[in-house]
C-alpha cells in the first residue's frame, strides 16, 4: 500500500502499485479475459492508471455523487470510452451494507437534461463491474455491521492521465 485517502465519514481508499498482489501477475490482471475485455473496450494500448481497494466502515454515509473521469470534451459530439472503472468486490455487496448507486446513462452528455435512473447494484463476492468512468455514480451508505471493501482498478487509453483526481502514485503500467 502506497497511499491511504479519505473518500468521506467511514470510507477510506488505499492505493497500491499494479504489480502487487491482488492486481499483479498472478492476481486480477492475471485473468486474460478482463485484459481482453478491456481492450476490446478501450482499444489495443491501454494502462492501469490507479488501482486499490475502498473500504466503507458500518455507518459510512452515501458518497456523493461523481464521475471517475471527465469528458475529454465540453462540446462535440459523445465519444467512445477512455476511462474504464472495474470493481471487484472482496465481500457479498448487498443493499444493506451500501452497493455502489449508478446514474443510468450519465456517461451520454446529451443526457444530461434527462431526470436520471437510479440503480443500485449488489453483486456476490468475487463478481466483476466494469463501467464508464464519465459515469456519474457513489458509494451506497453502510448500515450494516459489517465493513464492505472493494477491489478497484482505473483502466484508460494508453494516452489518458487523469488530471482531475490528486492521485500520489498514478501507475503507467501498460497491458
Amino acid at each position: 500500500m502506497t497511499a491511504r485517502r479519505n473518500r468521506n465519514v467511514g470510507r477510506y481508499e488505499y492505493n497500491f502499485e499494479a504489480d502487487t498482489h491482488p492486481f499483479g501477475s498472478e492476481g486480477v490482471l492475471a485473468d486474460v479475459r478482463l485484459v481482453s475485455l478491456l481492450k476490446r473496450l478501450l482499444g489495443a494500448k491501454v494502462r492501469v492508471e490507479t488501482a486499490g481497494t475502498v473500504l466503507a466502515e458500518p455507518g459510512a454515509g452515501l458518497q456523493r455523487w461523481h464521475q471517475d473521469a471527465p469528458h475529454l470534451f465540453a462540446t462535440g459530439p459523445h465519444l467512445p470510452a477512455h476511462f474504464v472503472a472495474v470493481f471487484v468486490p472482496l465481500c457479498d455487496v448487498t443493499l444493506e451494507n451500501g452497493p455502489t448507486e449508478f446514474r443510468v446513462g450519465s456517461h451520454v452528455k446529451a443526457n444530461i437534461l434527462q431526470p436520471p435512473a437510479q440503480l443500485a447494484l449488489p453483486c456476490p463476492v468475487g463478481s466483476l463491474l466494469l463501467f464508464d468512468g464519465r459515469v456519474l455514480h457513489r458509494g451506497g451508505a453502510n448500515s450494516s455491521a459489517g465493513e464492505r471493501e472493494i477491489l478497484f482498478l482505473n483502466v484508460c487509453r494508453h494516452w489518458f492521465r487523469d488530471m482531475s483526481n490528486k492521485v500520489e502514485n498514478r501507475l503507467e503500467r501498460l497491458l
